[in-house]
């Protein structure tokens, strides 16, 4: 575990990350750039978003 990861962050991203990513390519027609707003969303949720609960 990561220290100051939200709890249960670590095991979202296991199970969200092939749909997320696949969704992601959809939307970008390209691997590389899914990989990279896959990442960016996730990075965004994490800094600002998991502070919502």
């Amino acid at each position: 575990m990561v220290v100051g990861l939200p709890e249960g962050f670590e095991e979202f991203v296991a199970g969200a990350s092939p749909r997320l990513l696949r969704t992601a390519f959809l939307l970008t027609r390209d691997m590389g750039h899914a990989e990279d707003l896959l990442q960016t969303a996730l990075a965004r949720y994490w800094c600002c978003g998991s502070t919502r609960t």
